[in-house]
């Protein structure tokens, strides 16, 4: 824009002499060289307020690389898509199967969002929820009951066998002394 003013003005000033042979009286000329300056002016302002935002454009946009680099290091500790020996684990299959469109990825999300705040909203939804995790409280201290149950039984079986199966080992080691000795007193083998 400044170079095809400054362009148009060198030719304006060409004309000065031609002018000046025609009717146009030097005032009118300085005039139009006023305002062609003040054109100038004018478009310098404008150029340099474009610079100006083309700068901010680019540290916005250097500032979301920066934020972009941060966020996938943070998502790959996360979540890795790798494992140390650099095979690739399911969640990469996953996420190429996603789009890359933003404007779907914000449709997907919105629905998303919907489908949670119709949760949170739908009385059913969280009365089914509490009713199962009441249900799941209720189970697991059946469970906890059932399990002490057990580890009393297993003490009070130990205590009454242990002495049993001793005096029993006791019984059977005398049985088999006698028997053997029986044997060999019949000229038996055993």
């Amino acid at each position: 824009i400044v170079t095809e003013l400054q362009d148009e003005m060198k030719k304006r000033i060409k004309i000065y002499p031609i002018l000046a042979q025609s009717r146009i009286s030097y005032n009118e000329a300085h005039d139009l060289l006023e305002e062609f300056k003040s054109k100038l002016v004018e478009a310098q302002d404008r150029l340099n307020e474009l610079k100006s935002k083309l700068d901010k454009i680019v540290a916005q946009f250097k500032k979301a690389k920066s934020d972009m680099k941060e966020s996938k290091t943070a998502a790959q500790q996360i979540a890795p898509i790798q494992d140390e020996n650099n095979n690739t684990l399911p969640l990469l299959e996953v996420l190429n199967q996603l789009s890359d469109d933003l404007d779907t990825i914000e449709e997907e999300y919105e629905e998303c969002q919907q489908k949670v705040n119709d949760c949170v909203s739908n009385p059913q939804v969280v009365k089914r929820y509490e009713e199962g995790k009441e249900v799941i409280l209720t189970l697991q201290k059946k469970l906890d009951a059932i399990s002490e149950q057990k580890q009393n039984y297993s003490e009070r079986m130990s205590k009454i066998l242990d002495p049993w199966e001793l005096k029993l080992a006791e019984i059977i080691s005398g049985l088999n002394e006698r028997f053997q000795m029986y044997m060999e007193e019949m000229g038996c083998g055993g």
